[in-house]
């Protein structure tokens, strides 16, 4: 009786070090029923450009790592800097560039380089202000800004000016004799020092299609938040302008945009991006900045739907799939550490070639890594994502988390003694 006693001891304490013996799982709320894209349109539109079939489950520990933040914040840009677009034959008379501090680095480059373009060299850039002829601290030509690891276009030049906040008047004035009339440029200045700072935040890094996308901005200073003249536009991965955004001012001095009817596209080009460019004059001083940021637009040819169960170790997640393809769904497993605060435990992963209409991928518990946590329940999977692998694109995003519950209480092992 007492060998029976032991080998079922041994046995319940096995078990109880499993983690994860027995659990059910539930939404804290369901997940998002985003509108599936239409599988027929997207058939010339995108060709898959990952063609793996075998299906992967995998997971890597996140123990000792910080909380991780919420899920899709938003990202904020900042700006000391603006662009502007000239001609061989405006440099050759002279441009002017407002600066706000004690020092500009200006570049100068060729939108179309030619063989004048290779020309230009420190003698032929004059920069006065308050008709003082100012002297060039530092002048690199390409091969140096190159040696630098700074991703130029040929033909480029860069140099430090140390200014006065106020007009610049940069000039060339031998450009029409050594550059070709067609010539065409873009000057960049980049104020290290000044207090003036275009900002650009996005209410989320990645969105649905269709979804409204919210975007503000502010230009600050030490005197706060300053009124300003900006406008801006969107351009999918290819590059290509798609719409125009239309800033409105609000009471606390923010400037506020949205757009919607955006479509997923492929990353392979790249993320979506938003350019702006504001103007403003305070006191008598006139300041421009430019400022761009990037996010993910969705392409939902699938979606994450309410079923959820566990078997053998495995959260086994339901799936709607317009458009077959290799889809992958990852989580964050997280417990509850000797202070009750939320600890992550394990990075899930797992990814398989699904066709067209139900599905499921199924995410592993680690419970070797429940075990070495030592956290407690509730236990959750939150930050859950689903891309599709052969476009290249996101899917869906979830704000929603899964809760671990155990079916029963365990069993107390000091009863049987």
């Amino acid at each position: 009786m007492k060998l029976v006693k032991n080998i079922t001891l041994l046995s319940l304490m096995s078990l109880s070090t499993l983690g994860l013996a027995q659990y059910t799982a539930q939404w804290t709320t369901a997940p998002q029923n985003i509108d599936l894209v239409n599988s027929q349109s997207l058939k010339n539109g995108m060709q898959p450009v990952n063609h793996e079939q075998q299906p992967v489950t995998f997971n890597y520990s996140l123990l000792g790592h910080e909380p991780l933040a919420d899920n899709n914040q938003g990202y904020l840009a900042e700006s000391k800097q603006y662009w502007l677009n000239t001609s061989a034959e405006k440099l050759s008379r002279g441009i002017e560039l407002p600066v706000t501090s004690d020092l500009a680095v200006i570049r100068i480059n060729p939108l179309n380089p030619t063989k004048s373009s290779g020309s230009l060299n420190q003698q032929d850039i004059v920069i006065k202000q308050f008709d003082q002829t100012l002297n060039v601290d530092v002048f690199a030509n390409t091969e140096q800004l190159k040696a630098t690891g700074m991703p130029v276009a040929d033909h480029t030049v860069a140099m430090n000016v140390n200014t006065q906040p106020g007009l610049l008047h940069l000039s060339m004035p031998t450009a029409t004799k050594s550059l070709s009339k067609g010539d065409t440029f873009v000057v960049h200045v980049f104020e290290p020092n000044s207090d003036y700072v275009l900002q650009l935040k996005t209410s989320q890094q990645q969105y649905a299609a269709n979804q409204t996308i919210k975007i503000s901005s502010q230009l600050l200073s030490q005197q706060g938040v300053n009124d300003m003249s900006i406008s801006g536009y969107i351009t999918q991965p290819n590059g290509e302008k798609v719409a125009d955004l239309s800033f409105q001012p609000n009471k606390k001095g923010d400037y506020h945009a949205t757009i919607d009817q955006l479509t997923g596209q492929s990353l392979a080009q790249g993320l979506w991006e938003i350019h702006s460019i504001a103007t403003s004059e305070v006191n008598g001083l006139k300041v421009m900045r430019d400022v761009s940021s990037a996010f993910a637009l969705s392409l939902p040819t699938a979606r994450i739907n309410p079923q959820i169960t566990v078997n053998n170790h495995a959260l086994k997640l339901g799936l709607d799939v317009a458009h077959a393809g290799r889809y992958e769904v990852s989580g964050v497993l997280s417990g509850m550490d000797a202070n009750g605060e939320k600890q992550p435990i394990a990075m899930l992963m797992s990814a398989a070639q699904l066709n067209k209409g139900q599905a499921s991928l199924n995410l592993d518990l680690p419970s070797d890594l429940i075990r070495q946590s030592g956290f407690q329940g509730p236990f959750v999977v939150d930050h859950i994502s689903l891309k599709n692998q052969s476009l290249m694109v996101p899917v869906q995003q979830l704000n929603a988390a899964i809760q671990l519950k155990p079916i029963k209480k365990p069993i107390d092992v000091t009863d049987l003694r």
